[in-house]
């Protein structure tokens, strides 16, 4: 099996766990809606899987990715939990869509993603301004920032996306989009 996509799956950590230990010949994978998954472990054996997306499983808390070759990395979720990548040389597209992505982006990928070609991230509530900071993405080309503003504090200094710019050396495409709603509440 080179591919696998569970939607709406109710699986446990050791039922996923069994499951993966015989696909080592995995080349994407799927998880979307899977409850009562609470621990994603991808592990080393998973040599082959190049792709990996992991959308709204509520009650996962802990991503860890083992997989030496993993090129694409798409996670979405209401709330941001914890993503351990290790170092992830291969790792050259990443997409992240939950509270707090544009922050933990710049505070805590450019060590472990060093090079990372594309990257995408939305986000409709970012508590701190983007910190400046000198880690930088030495192989960003692309970068794709979506702020939908429904709980942004109205001190959210959108120009601290500028620590971006600053990080990114051969940046060639910046697409920000910011969506206020006229219901939008600011806090």
């Amino acid at each position: 099996m080179t591919r696998l996509d569970l939607c709406y799956v109710r699986i446990t950590d050791e039922q996923l766990g069994c499951l993966l230990h015989n696909c080592s010949a995995l080349l994407q994978m799927q998880l979307s809606h899977c409850s009562p998954l609470t621990f994603l472990k991808i592990p080393f054996h998973l040599q082959q899987l190049r792709h990996l997306e992991v959308l709204e499983c509520t009650s996962l808390k802990v991503i860890e990715r083992e997989a030496p070759n993993l090129s694409s990395f798409h996670f979405s979720r209401y709330c941001l939990i914890q993503i351990s990548l290790g170092v992830a040389l291969e790792l050259k597209k990443l997409t992240m869509s939950c509270p707090g992505a544009v922050c933990y982006a710049r505070a805590d990928l450019p060590s472990s993603l060093p090079n990372i070609e594309a990257l995408s991230l939305s986000s409709v509530n970012e508590e701190v301004n983007t910190p400046m900071l000198p880690s930088k993405f030495l192989h960003l080309k692309y970068l794709n920032i979506d702020l939908a503003a429904m709980t942004f504090s109205l001190a959210y200094d959108y120009c601290s996306l500028i620590s971006f710019l600053d990080a990114s050396p051969s940046l060639e495409t910046f697409i920000l989009n910011v969506s206020h709603c006229s219901s939008c509440k600011h806090v």
